[in-house]
């Protein structure tokens, strides 16, 4: 009966507008629905943003990692109607309020035996669609996060070592943040955004596919094993250097939070070394990297930089910004962060050569982003619909490459557990053997992982917004 009522043939929509309705009659109840609605007001333009809304596994990623600076930052460059739309929200919670405050003293004054049958319905009723549409995701979260309190050290890998024979003395693994090919003048960007990066002798693989739309699902990809979907990262890039022999390092300017918590730090805590910077300045970490690059032994560094992230303006920290395009003030600070993350590959390269006999280095981005016009100017839209949400650089510097060679390849960053046991030297008993990145074949219907976990193909995206297209408009006056 409870079923049929609550889930019969009126829509959610109206049922549940009329059991919150009135549930907003009675003061036992109007406190925690006040709390509810201006939470879902402030959540909703990132919902919006996220597309599969906010009550996702990789949401908990998302608030453990961000503090009030970033929260601020992504509201900043968010679209203009969101931002109205959440604004409204409030307002129509504000009017319906005070409607229902006078409404219930009308209708429920002295009619006690109404009020309590009609509280009990509409409680049973929100608990039962709230259980069976959110428990089956809090169940997922409270399991991805037992680690937190369970595991007093991290889980061992499954990885095995069959041989052994590195190539370089030193390896950097340098993630950067929300960058795209399209923008970089290295990819064929007109205007100078990468100058240095451009002149360096480098392997470069043209359409690189990130595994996922944001940090949280994406870096732990890229540096562990996937199998079908499904992430393992205990076996990652950390532990494979540890088992070839490296001294490991993580340095990050993602903030402390990272350290204990979010996907990245679950990563970074198999490493020997780890420093964390709660400064989003990624020119803070250089001392360090110097520092680390100095000592003798054979090592892998692993640098997560803030790079691009939103809001672009606040990651510059006086950094000059060159770009006064009509394209907007994130555009052009968006473009002002490449030039200053190519200016720090330019510096950790530069160490390399002082302080190794031999040295490689790879660079990639997590994730690119998506920007739509607003108010004439464009800001970033996060869409996991979007292409170039997931079109990021890859290249790879090292003491013996000689030429700055492009290869016309798509590549799927699932696969990057492979390309670091092939660089690193190993053979393991879970990659594939003398695995080349720089083969000259195609990988197949690369993959993408959703919010929800589930594997689409990159190929079934659509095309947004594209650099070419900033270009035209930045030059169109």
């Amino acid at each position: 009966m409870i079923q049929y009522i609550c889930f019969g043939r009126p829509t959610f929509i109206v049922s549940a507008t009329f059991f919150f309705f009135i549930l907003s009659l009675f003061n036992t109840s109007r406190f925690c629905l006040n709390l509810i609605s201006l939470l879902f007001a402030f959540v909703f333009p990132a919902a919006k943003v996220f597309g599969s809304g906010v009550v996702q596994p990789a949401a908990l990623d998302v608030l453990l990692t961000t503090n009030v600076t970033e929260a601020v930052g992504f509201h900043e460059v968010l679209p203009s109607y969101l931002l109205l739309q959440g604004l409204f929200l409030v307002i129509v919670f504000v009017l319906v309020l005070v409607f229902n405050k006078k409404l219930s003293v009308r209708l429920f004054d002295n009619r006690l035996t109404l009020r309590y049958p009609l509280i009990a319905l509409s409680l049973i009723c929100v608990s039962v669609y709230g259980y069976k549409a959110f428990a089956p995701r809090i169940i997922e979260m409270i399991e991805a996060y037992s680690f937190i309190l369970e595991e007093e050290k991290p889980k061992e890998t499954d990885f095995k070592i069959i041989s052994k024979v590195h190539k370089y003395d030193n390896y950097v693994v340098i993630i950067g943040e929300s960058m795209r090919a399209d923008f970089m003048s290295a990819y064929g960007f007109p205007l100078e955004t990468t100058p240095s990066i451009s002149k360096m002798n480098k392997h470069l693989i043209s359409r690189f596919i990130s595994p996922a739309p944001n940090t949280t699902l994406s870096v732990p990809r890229f540096l562990s094993l996937s199998v079908d979907g499904k992430l393992q990262d205990h076996n990652n890039a950390v532990n494979l250097a540890k088992l070839a022999g490296f001294d490991t390092y993580w340095i990050s300017s993602q903030g402390f939070s990272g350290e204990s918590c979010s996907p990245a730090g679950r990563v970074a805590r198999y490493a020997d070394h780890k420093t964390f910077v709660p400064i989003q300045n990624d020119f803070v970490l250089l001392p360090t990297i110097e520092k680390t690059l100095q000592d003798s032994h054979n090592k892998v560094v692993f640098i997560h930089i803030v790079g691009s992230h939103e809001n672009p303006c606040s990651k510059l920290y006086g950094y000059p910004n060159n770009y006064k395009y009509n394209t907007g003030k994130v555009m052009n600070c968006y473009l002002a962060t490449y030039n200053k993350t190519d200016e720090f590959v330019e510096k950790v390269v530069n160490m390399l050569k002082t302080n190794s006999k031999s040295y490689s280095l790879v660079y990639f981005a997590d994730h690119g982003l998506n920007f739509v016009e607003s108010s004439g100017e464009y800001k970033i839209f996060r869409d996991p619909e979007i292409k170039q949400s997931y079109n990021v650089p890859f290249f790879v510097v090292a003491s013996d490459i000689r030429e700055n060679r492009e290869y016309d390849v798509t590549r799927s960053a699932f696969n990057m557990i492979d390309f670091y046991a092939s660089w690193f030297g190993v053979k393991t008993n879970l990659t594939k053997d003398d695995y080349d990145i720089f083969n000259e074949e195609s990988d197949s219907d690369p993959k993408i992982v959703y919010y929800d976990f589930t594997l689409t193909p990159y190929n079934e995206k659509k095309d947004g917004v594209k650099a070419s297209d900033v270009y035209n408009k930045m030059t169109s006056n």
